[in-house]
């Protein structure tokens, strides 16, 4: 669904993190106002975006790469119409699309960063869909997130942002909901995240309809979900990957990407 609102807005823009912080000189937002910018995500360059990219390689002649381990680069865009959780309408609209090369896994997704009462309880929900195939139809679980930062922050991996997840096979949008109060510093960031489970032929993350709104404080809560969570967001990329590493592979045969690798990644 599409928003438009006539307010001034001043984008600040840290170029070595991809984050953008959208300051609204308005009025105070009224309880239901949607604090975010494009929540239809169909200008998604609006958001920032994170990943996390990993190649783990097993031993053996070639060293090939362990699919199940491994994390590639992933595309960011505006999907298909037919991924719009409005379908069908009108115009041609689309979701906010992450996706994957052929056979990798990925973990991904985007994020929003805006000002805020501080104190304010806020609520932030989004329509989450997952897409995981291979040549035979068959299918796998996509594991979609919604996180929120109380106070700001734009590390993904932080403890300080709080999660709530669902799986989906069947390819059917699912709308995932958590709260927060506003810390002092008077912002606040939401995250979405996909991941599927399997390295498939065709794997797609799919977020549509996001809102973030103060609610009034007596009926808030300090998290709210309509799905079972799975599990938490990863603490530390490099710590997890040495944990889970079979005894046979080394560090020297991992590399880490915290942002964008801009590279292909072998095979």
């Amino acid at each position: 669904m599409r928003t438009t609102k006539l307010v001034l807005v001043v984008v600040m823009v840290t170029a070595l993190a991809g984050r953008v912080v959208f300051l609204v000189s308005a009025d105070s937002p009224k309880p239901g106002e949607n604090l975010l910018q494009d929540p239809s995500f169909e200008e998604y360059w609006r958001w920032s975006t994170w990943e996390y990219s990993i190649v783990v390689r097993d031993p053996g002649k070639g060293h090939p790469v362990n699919g199940d381990l491994s994390f590639g680069t992933p595309y960011f865009g505006t999907s298909e119409s037919k991924w719009d959780k409005e379908r069908p309408r009108q115009d041609e609209g689309g979701a906010g699309e992450v996706s994957g090369d052929a056979y990798w896994k990925f973990r991904a997704g985007y994020y929003q960063t805006v000002d805020a009462p501080p104190g304010a309880h806020v609520r932030f929900s989004v329509w989450v869909n997952g897409f995981c195939e291979d040549e035979y139809l068959a299918r796998c679980p996509v594991i979609l997130k919604a996180g929120i930062d109380s106070t700001g922050g734009y590390d993904w991996q932080s403890k300080g942002v709080h999660w709530v997840a669902k799986e989906i096979a069947d390819q059917k949008y699912t709308q995932l909901t958590i709260e927060a109060t506003v810390g002092p510093g008077g912002y606040v960031t939401v995250f979405t995240w996909g991941e599927p489970t399997l390295p498939m032929l065709y794997t797609a993350a799919y977020f549509d309809e996001a809102s973030l709104v103060i609610v009034p404080a007596l009926t808030a809560r300090s998290a709210v979900t309509v799905a079972s969570p799975v599990a938490p967001a990863i603490a530390s990329a490099t710590a997890t990957v040495s944990q889970v590493l079979p005894a046979s592979v080394t560090q020297s045969n991992v590399y880490a990407c915290r942002y964008p690798c801009h590279r292909p990644l072998p095979r």
